[in-house]
């Protein structure tokens, strides 16, 4: 072999070298471009969940111009909203065969799953609509509409990761829960700490308006 060829070319142990840093790097790399990938995808998709219940409660309010939370008599609003949605999957909106116990906090604790239990639906997208209509305030608020952004059938199946709640106000808004106009806060009720079986129930405003919310979630 002429000199030129004897100089570029590399040794095993040059390669294995080289092979080793660079699965060094990707093995560094590798679970924050993971990460990064799905805080990504759970912002689009609670952004796009927001949207398709903006717009079942818009359609719900032109045919009903007073539209009051406190008016539905208890297990009456699924059967009013769900025909709202264009993509509805499956209108099991009566007794349905969820596990709701598989549903844990923000902290990965139990939680008071009763705020799931007066109708359920899923969208072709996959989304999993969950309904809180008892007739009165059994939770300080009359109607209140949580989504499992990537369904129930998808971990991690805990609230303020991928399941997360808004509320229907008595003037007929559709707010996040965790917004001032609404009775939890996210100081309490969106915590790393918080003991309480309510505890991520409030998370939704802050996943909606902090650009890197799904990046500081807990582990």
């Amino acid at each position: 072999a002429s000199l030129l060829s004897r100089l570029a070319a590399f040794t095993l142990a040059e390669v294995l070298i080289t092979l080793g840093i660079i699965g060094i790097v990707a093995a560094m790399t590798l679970p924050t471009l993971i990460a990064n990938h799905r805080a990504i995808e759970y912002k689009t998709r609670l952004n796009t969940a927001y949207s398709l219940i903006s717009q079942a409660i818009e359609k719900l309010r032109a045919d009903d111009e007073i539209l009051n939370s406190s008016e539905y008599a208890a297990n009456t609003f699924k059967d009013v909203l769900a025909p709202n949605f264009e993509n509805i999957e499956n209108k099991n909106i009566g007794k349905f065969s969820v596990d709701l116990s598989k549903y844990k906090s923000y902290n990965k604790n139990p939680i008071e799953n009763g705020v799931l239990n007066d109708g359920m639906f899923t969208l072709k997208n996959g989304m999993s609509i969950y309904i809180e209509n008892p007739g009165w305030k059994m939770y300080n608020f009359y109607i209140g509409i949580s989504v499992d952004i990537n369904g129930y059938q998808k971990g991690p199946n805990l609230w303020g990761h991928d399941l997360f709640t808004f509320v229907l106000s008595e003037d007929g808004k559709l707010l996040p829960m965790g917004a001032s106009e609404t009775v939890y806060s996210a100081d309490e009720y969106c915590s790393k700490t918080s003991q309480s079986d309510l505890n991520g129930i409030a998370c939704t405003y802050r996943a909606i308006i902090e650009p890197d919310y799904f990046k500081k979630l807990p582990h």
